[in-house]
C-alpha cells in the first residue's frame, strides 16, 4: 500500500481509496483498512435492496438480485486487498442505485447520498470520472424515457441537479484538486501519464497480452467474455467454448487477467441475451404491475455495455467491473418482458452459473489469502530468530519517467516492528544481494560484507523468483495496485 504521506503518486493517480485505507490503518490498527471492501459490500447491498424494493419486487427476489449484483467476482477477488477496482465497482452500484431511487424520491437525503458517492467513485481510480459522468448520463437518460425532455422535469429536479453538480464540482477540483487540477495546469490534461506511458502502446505494452497487443476492440471485448481464466502473467489469452470448464479453470487469480468473471461468464451472457432477444419478440406483459421495472433493468444493462464497450482495454476484467451487470440485467429484463416457463428457466441457469463464479472466486481468494498468511509468517519467523538487523529492499520502480515507488519495504517494516523487530536497514535495490524473496517487489537482503547463502542454503529452500507461486508473478514493475486508466 502506498504510504499515506508519499504525494507523489496522488499528484497523477486518484488516491482516495488508499487514504480511506491509511486512515482505517491510523485509527483501529495495522491493516485494518481491509475491511472496507467488506463494508463497501454491505452499504452496496442496502443501496441495492432499497431500489428493487422501491420498484415492487418481493423479498425473496430481491435478496438474490442483491446479493448478485454486489457478489461481483472482481470485487470478491479483491475483497481484502488494497486493489481499487472492487471499491470502484460498489462505489459506482451505490451511486447508480441512488440515482435511480432519485426517480422516485426527490428528497434531499438520497441526493445528498448520491453526491457523497459520486465524490467516492471520482477519487477511487481515474476510470471513476468516466463511470461517474456515464452513470449521470444514465439517470438523465431515464428521466427523459420517464417525464420527456419538459421544462417541468428541469423545475421538478432542479435540486437534485444542482447537487449533482455542485458533488462534480467537488470531487475534481477540491477533494481531487490531486490530480485533477494538477494534471490540467501541470501537464494540460485531465489523464496524466499518457497511455503510451502506462504499458498499453501497442508494440511496447507489457500488460496487454501478446495476442491482444494492438488489436481491435472487438477482439478484446471477446477475450473478456470468452478466454479462460487460468491466464497467466504475459501470457498470449486462450479462446474457449463457451460452456466449456477443466478443473484449471476452477482457481482465479486476484488481478483476474483472463477471463475475470469467472469460467461460466461467456455462456452466462450469452443464454442472457438469448433470453432478452426472444422475450423483446413474443413479449406477453404489456402492462406490467411495475413498468419502471423494466426500464431501470435496461438502464442498468445499458450502463453496465457502455462502461465495457467505451473503456479502452476492455480485455481485463478489472478494468470494467460494471460488464458484470449485463448478463445478469438482460435475464432479469427478459422476465420482466415475457414471464414465460421458457424464460424463467434461463432466468435460473443464468443465476446459478453466475453463482459458480461468485463461488469460485471467493473459494480462490479464501484458498489464496490464507497460503499467503502462512507465507508471510514462515518468513517473519524467519527474520525474528535472526538476532542481527534484518536488511531489506527498496520497492521497485515502476515507473521510471515519473520516478514513483511502491512503498511495499514499510508494510514488512511495520510487520517486524509489531513482532518487536526494530533493527530493519532498507537498501537500495542495487545493493541489495538477495537472500530470498518477500514479495513481488520486496526482497530479503544479505547484511553487507557477508557472503550470500547459496540456493540450497537459502530459507524455505527458496531459490528466487522461479519458485514464486504462478499469480505472484516473477519479479517486474509492481503496477498491479496503481489505478488503471
Amino acid at each position: 500500500m502506498v504510504a499515506a504521506t508519499d504525494l507523489t503518486l496522488s499528484n497523477h493517480f486518484p488516491s482516495g481509496t488508499w487514504t480511506i485505507l491509511a486512515g482505517f490503518d491510523a485509527i483501529f490498527g495495522f491493516e485494518s483498512g481491509r475491511a472496507i471492501g467488506p463494508l463497501l459490500m454491505l452499504a452496496a447491498g442496502g443501496a441495492v435492496w432499497k431500489t428493487f424494493r422501491m420498484l415492487g419486487m418481493t423479498a425473496a427476489p430481491c435478496t438474490v438480485v442483491t446479493v448478485m449484483l454486489v457478489a461481483n467476482p472482481v470485487a470478491l477477488s479483491q475483497i481484502f486487498t488494497a486493489y481499487a477496482d472492487g471499491t470502484l465497482y460498489e462505489l459506482t452500484l451505490i451511486l447508480i442505485c441512488c440515482l435511480i431511487i432519485m426517480l422516485e424520491d426527490r428528497g434531499l437525503a438520497v441526493a445528498l447520498l448520491a453526491g457523497a458517492a459520486m465524490i467516492l467513485v471520482c477519487n477511487a481510480k481515474l476510470a471513476g470520472l468516466f463511470f461517474a459522468a456515464l452513470a449521470v448520463a444514465t439517470w438523465g437518460g431515464l428521466l427523459l424515457v420517464r417525464y420527456g425532455p419538459t421544462w417541468i422535469m428541469v423545475r421538478d429536479q432542479h435540486r437534485q441537479i444542482a447537487l449533482l453538480v455542485t458533488a462534480g464540482l467537488l470531487a475534481v477540483g477540491f477533494v481531487g484538486w490531486r490530480p485533477y487540477v494538477m494534471n490540467v495546469v501541470e501537464h494540460h490534461r485531465v489523464v496524466y501519464p499518457p497511455p503510451d506511458e502506462l504499458g498499453y502502446k501497442p508494440g511496447a505494452a507489457f500488460e496487454v497480452p501478446p495476442n491482444l497487443d494492438g488489436a481491435g476492440r472487438g477482439l478484446k471485448l471477446a477475450a473478456l467474455f470468452f478466454s479462460r481464466t487460468d491466464r497467466r502473467y504475459q501470457e498470449p489469452v486462450s479462446f474457449k467454448v463457451p460452456g466449456t470448464v477443466d478443473w484449471q479453470e476452477l482457481r482465479m487469480g486476484r488481478d483476474t487477467r483472463g477471463g475475470g468473471f469467472g469460467p461460466f461468464f461467456g455462456a452466462v451472457t450469452l443464454v442472457a441475451l438469448a433470453a432478452l432477444g426472444w422475450a423483446s419478440l413474443r413479449r406477453t406483459a404489456p402492462r406490467m404491475a411495475h413498468p419502471h421495472r423494466a426500464e431501470v433493468l435496461l438502464g442498468l444493462m445499458a450502463y453496465g455495455l457502455l462502461t465495457t464497450v467505451l473503456f479502452p482495454e476492455p480485455w481485463w476484467a478489472r478494468f470494467v467491473p460494471l460488464a458484470w451487470l449485463i448478463p445478469l440485467c438482460a435475464a432479469w429484463l427478459a422476465y420482466a418482458l415475457r414471464p414465460s416457463s421458457l424464460v424463467r428457466a434461463c432466468v435460473t441457469l443464468v443465476v446459478v452459473l453466475s453463482i459458480l463464479d461468485a463461488a469460485i472466486a471467493a473459494c480462490s481468494l479464501g484458498f489464496d489469502a490464507v497460503r499467503s498468511a502462512a507465507d508471510i509468517n514462515h518468513k517473519l519467523e524467519r527474520m525474528l530468530d535472526d538476532p542481527e538487523p534484518v536488511y531489506l529492499s527498496r520497492g521497485t520502480l515502476w515507473n521510471a519517467t515519473l520516478d514513483i515507488r511502491s512503498a511495499a519495504e514499510d508494510v514488512w517494516r511495520r510487520r517486524l516492528r509489531d513482532h518487536g523487530k526494530t533493527a530493519v536497514v532498507v537498501l537500495p535495490r542495487t545493493d541489495c544481494r538477495e537472500i530470498e524473496i518477500l514479495t513481488a517487489d520486496i526482497q530479503r537482503c544479505a547484511p553487507p560484507g557477508t557472503s550470500v547463502p547459496a540456493e540450497d542454503n537459502r530459507p524455505g529452500g527458496f531459490r528466487g523468483a522461479a519458485d514464486l507461486p504462478p499469480e505472484a508473478g516473477a519479479y517486474r514493475p509492481n503496477r498491479s495496485e496503481q489505478p488503471a486508466r
